[in-house]
């Protein structure tokens, strides 16, 4: 059940994505077309700044009444906006109002998501065998990428079997609705989800914090850097590929939008399968081992995978899509119960959430926008890459002394 609010999170903020082509021209249509792009990305990254502020209230939430009731309210949260969404109207009709409702709705989404994922990751990992955590955590992984995959059939489905002035006039619609749909249901659900055992025992124990953000804050600073850094750099990595790329090949390299759909469905299919694999890996080789490997080979090969991104066929895009695929699925496995175990039980949720979301925020949120402005800015496709590459290198260095958290009988760093 806990795992039903990873499908519906990353459905929802991947579906905004695989609709903004359409969205720039509804919202935006006065604007140059990289300008309207740039601009649908800002609101995308503008969500993304509600997210710390949802990981503060529901961390705290999640650390003083239970994992279950914070994951539940903030699903419950994100029917409302999936409606606003669905309902909305469009430059045409409303003018500036339009895009005034749009921003208003994809914050309140953002605060909303802000503690839904970490819930799960901190639920997940807390029941899970002490021998399994990296295996059960890296569960919220496959189910996001079900989110994914169902996202963008959603939107491949309906540019298929629908014109581009369908699409325009409704089709985009239609796809916002099913995902309220599938947000009440989701809501309703989680309602049958069982609280953290962890959680239980603090609350029998009497250790539960009445204050958790502020014990995290006022804490050992080192796990809220080392949660940022990861958060923000598979952010950049995560987004780049599910994001700004299937955009890019669509607005300009001209790709038909159910072709590229069908290539992100495959390699989310191949992502969210082999998720748990890394993760049972972290569990017998350690967290860092499965951190490092990735990301060193993301350093190396982010340039060769932008030349099969703009210098080939689908079949060169595939490839390039796959192999971005597996190493993010690698790095994401690890760095989720990494960074879940970093923090004790009383203030896990809160601290998590804290760091998570603020990286997010100022990373994840900005990546699209800042992709388009880079390869705007250098006449270069290739631009972007770069901005992967360097921050690779950067995470590596701030992370050399992370500790692996694989045998932590609490979680708590030492």
């Amino acid at each position: 059940m806990i795992n039903l609010g990873a499908v519906l999170e990353w459905f929802e903020f991947c579906l905004y994505g695989y609709l903004a082509t359409y969205l720039s021209v509804l919202f935006f249509p006065e604007e140059d077309k990289t300008v309207a792009m740039i601009t649908v990305f800002g609101i995308f990254a503008a969500s993304y700044i509600m997210r710390p502020i949802g990981g503060f209230v529901f961390g705290s939430i999640g650390d003083r009444l239970g994992r279950r009731y914070a994951i539940k309210l903030s699903m419950i949260i994100m029917c409302f906006p999936m409606l606003i969404m669905a309902l909305m109207p469009t430059y045409d009709s409303a003018g500036i109002w339009a895009i005034l409702i749009l921003m208003f709705a994809r914050m309140l989404q953002g605060f909303s998501v802000g503690g839904e994922y970490t819930g799960i990751l901190v639920a997940l990992t807390e029941s899970a065998s002490p021998k399994y955590r990296g295996f059960t955590n890296a569960l919220a992984g496959l189910a996001s990428q079900i989110g994914v995959i169902l996202s963008a059939t959603v939107v491949g489905l309906l540019s298929y079997f629908l014109t581009n002035d369908e699409m325009l006039s409704y089709g985009w619609r239609v796809a916002f609705i099913f995902g309220f749909v599938l947000a009440v249901i989701s809501a309703f659900l989680q309602g049958k989800a069982k609280e953290s055992p962890f959680f239980k025992e603090a609350k029998k124990e009497h250790k539960l914090s009445k204050s958790p953000l502020i014990d995290a804050i006022k804490g050992p600073k080192m796990p809220l850097l080392w949660t940022f850094v990861l958060t923000g750099y598979v952010g950049i990595a995560y987004y780049m590929m599910a994001t700004f790329l299937p955009n890019s090949l669509i607005s300009d390299k001209g790709f038909d939008v159910d072709d590229i759909m069908l290539l992100t469905v495959i390699s989310s299919s191949v992502y969210a399968f082999i998720s748990p694999l890394f993760g049972l890996l972290s569990d017998i080789f350690g967290r860092k081992p499965m951190l490092y490997i990735p990301i060193v080979l993301v350093a190396i090969l982010g340039y060769p995978m932008f030349i099969l991104f703009n210098s080939s066929g689908l079949g060169g895009i595939l490839v390039a899509q796959l192999i971005f695929a597996v190493l993010i699925s690698a790095m994401t496995a690890s760095f989720q119960v990494t960074v879940t175990e970093l923090f004790p039980t009383e203030h896990r949720y809160s601290g998590m959430s804290a760091a998570y979301n603020t990286g997010n925020a100022i990373f994840a949120g900005t990546t699209p926008m800042i992709c388009v402005w880079l390869a705007g800015i250098f006449n270069s496709s290739y631009a972007p890459c770069f901005y992967l590459i360097i921050a690779s290198v950067i995470t590596l260095a701030l992370i050399y002394k992370m500790p692996d958290t694989r045998y932590s009988e609490d979680f708590a760093a030492s």
